[in-house]
């Protein structure tokens, strides 16, 4: 089913002869920086020079029409080796749910895990027991340490460990002189948020995640923030860094965006991500979770705050408001009122819907974008291997077939890795021998010299 997402612009022209002040002046081309320059006083050159270098430095690449989806490289893909890099915002949503849960998902004898992640896990409780008992505040090198290990762990090292790092992390403190510039969104807000991620891309550097987090000092009640609290927005956070980084944004994917990445970015993708993360840590049964999951007592009742079904509805409710009915000539007319129920075509009218199609209208600018609708989860395609059943905490189910095949192909790597590590050895040996024995031969030589 086809749906066109709308977003209103306010009309950009002002008096005649005259730009709206409200309006940010578009100077990525250099034909529109010298058209800047030559209308603007000279002592306010450098800081449109400035603002055009940093524009042109951060500019977003154009998103291409449907991109060629590579095979995934890792050892449940093509790959045959257990390290292994991922590609930048090139994977299909289900390619990229079920290649990553299937790496870490608890099963017997931890089969499908690789001595790299063994290591990692036995370095993460540590390391959360260590944070529990010590007094001194939490810092940004202290998340940043927890952030390397749960990347290794759960994303294959590909946002930290492998190759140029590609998420950031800082853990702000509330007395520091950066942060009205860096984090605003911490400070300006009404509700300050637990955390957040914003997505960045420099030129020749390629795309990377930010991620803000308020420090303890933030709360009005400093004392009751614990470390799993830190580290579950943590883990929160780097599972939208992690979506947002390899899960592809072409056009054709973008147009299916309800069902994987959602309008929040509160999708089916990330929430099947981390509520296998979750399940994950949970059963580390050392104090770890992912997701809130706490009973709140309200008038003597009993109540459950589930994150995964909070999520999720607030998903839906802001679907289900932004969905307008759209005539089939709907050039010729701007779109019709509200209507929540809309059983077909429908329009999507919210800031975080990216563009991906611009057509004119009659009336004030609008913006077409063209998407999929909503499935109901229990319109699965049989070859699924991860899928959610409910919207709640343990929802998402992983079917045991392809999670043994993965042990099995984890444990053949290793072996075969092991083999090779022992061959090399002695390979190595072999080859020192002939040195051996041309050194003995000159001690040798020498020594009946001396006699």
């Amino acid at each position: 089913m086809n749906f066109k997402g709308l977003k209103k612009t306010k009309d950009k022209k002002g008096a005649k002869g005259t730009r709206n002040p409200k309006e940010p002046v578009a100077i990525f081309e250099p034909q529109h920086l010298w058209s800047a320059l030559k209308t603007s006083p000279v002592t306010k050159a450098p800081k449109l020079l400035f603002k055009y270098a940093i524009r042109w430095i951060c500019r977003e690449p154009k998103v291409p029409g449907e991109a060629a989806h590579p095979e995934w490289p890792g050892y449940t893909g093509t790959g045959t080796k257990l390290n292994f890099k991922l590609n930048t915002r090139a994977y299909k949503s289900q390619e990229l749910v079920e290649n990553t849960v299937f790496s870490f998902f608890p099963m017997s004898s931890d089969r499908n895990l690789t001595p790299t992640q063994i290591s990692t896990r036995t370095k993460i409780i540590s390391l959360y027991r260590k944070a529990k008992n010590k007094k001194k505040p939490f810092r940004t090198r202290d998340i940043n340490r927890f952030l390397c290990l749960l990347d290794q762990f759960f994303f294959f090292g590909a946002m930290v460990n492998n190759g140029r790092p590609r998420v950031y992390c800082k853990l702000w403190q509330k007395q520091s002189g950066l942060i009205k510039l860096c984090a605003p969104s911490l400070v300006k807000r009404d509700k300050m948020p637990w955390g957040y991620t914003r997505h960045r891309h420099i030129k020749n550097y390629g795309p990377f995640e930010m991620i803000h987090m308020p420090a303890k000092d933030f709360f009005d009640y400093p004392e009751k923030i614990s470390v799993s609290f830190l580290l579950e927005t943590l883990v929160h956070e780097m599972v939208h860094a992690y979506v947002n980084l390899f899960l592809c944004q072409c056009r054709a994917c973008h147009k299916d965006m309800i069902n994987t990445k959602g309008i929040t970015g509160h999708g089916k993708t990330f929430i099947m991500i981390l509520d296998c993360i979750d399940y994950t840590l949970r059963t580390w049964d050392v104090g770890l979770s992912g997701l809130m999951r706490q009973v709140v007592i309200l008038g003597g009742e009993h109540h459950i705050f589930d994150e995964v079904k909070m999520l999720h509805q607030h998903e839906m409710e802001l679907y289900r408001k932004l969905a307008i009915p759209v005539p089939e000539d709907w050039h010729d007319h701007a779109p019709p009122t509200l209507n929540p129920t809309a059983p077909t075509e429908e329009t999507l009218d919210h800031k975080r819907t990216e563009v991906t199609e611009d057509k004119e209208i009659k009336g004030p600018r609008a913006r077409w974008v063209e998407v999929n609708a909503a499935r109901a989860l229990d319109d699965n395609d049989p070859e699924m291997n991860v899928y959610m059943t409910a919207p709640q905490v343990g929802g998402t189910m992983v079917k045991l077939g392809k999670l043994n095949q993965t042990g099995d192909i984890v444990q053949a790597l290793v072996t075969d890795a092991a083999a090779k590590s022992i061959k090399n050895k002695i390979k190595r040996k072999f080859e020192n021998w002939p040195k051996l024995d041309r050194y003995f031969e000159i001690y040798a030589g020498l020594h009946m010299n001396i006699h």
